[in-house]
């Protein structure tokens, strides 16, 4: 196992807890919470040298912030935000370990790095969710096929999320949105795939 997958895991250890805490602590801690990743994404979002890049990723941001608010005030939606991160880690965990010992056919298209050996990787990880379903008995559907069909959406949406954020680096020839997280990018590096799956998720559910 390489060096930086040691050290990606490290940071996910180290990042998720805090996150998890302040989200069960109660709405003070996670309007917080909300409150510095607004701060750090807009400062990473206004670094971008495209004024359309600045305006797109600006809209998507901001509906990621007003759905996991919506979520949150759902019933139940501590769990839900729980799952989202969970599902999140997985797919992340998953491309980046098959990709990185199994990948050699390139996507290419939008990311030099991405394989197609790791975006399978990102939908089979992701399966372990069912896990949290199952624990918590949160099952959505009425049949594993169903939540099996659900867990395989919410990966994919992950994945283009991921590669819609590298994209936007692309076309603003940036390696990463910012050096906060020294050596692992900016917030927007780390949370591409988040942002579209709480969006997704709250547009499925039709969270009141």
């Amino acid at each position: 196992m390489s060096s930086n997958l040691y050290s990606r895991i490290l940071l996910t250890f180290l990042i998720c807890p805090p996150i998890i805490i302040l989200i069960f602590l109660g709405k003070p801690y996670f309007y917080f919470l909300m409150l510095v990743i607004l701060i750090v994404g807009i400062y990473e979002i206004i670094n971008l040298k495209k004024n359309l890049s600045k305006i797109i990723i600006l809209f998507i941001f901001f509906c990621f912030l007003f759905f996991s608010i919506k979520i949150e005030n759902s019933e139940n939606g501590k769990y839900y935000l729980f799952f989202i991160l969970f599902i999140t880690s997985l797919s992340d965990t998953g491309g980046y370990v098959i990709g990185k010992n199994f990948g050699k056919k390139k996507i290419g298209v939008i990311s030099k790095n991405k394989t197609f050996e790791g975006f399978v990787g990102s939908i089979l990880f992701s399966q372990f969710s069912i896990l949290f379903m199952n624990y918590y008995n949160f099952l959505f559907f009425d049949n594993y096929v169903k939540n099996f069909l659900l867990i395989i959406f919410l990966s994919l949406t992950i994945i283009i999320g991921d590669l819609f954020f590298s994209y936007i680096k692309r076309i603003n020839n940036i390696k990463d949105y910012s050096s906060i997280l020294k050596g692992h990018g900016g917030l927007l590096d780390r949370i591409d795939g988040l942002i579209f799956c709480t969006i997704f998720f709250s547009l499925i559910f039709n969270l009141k």
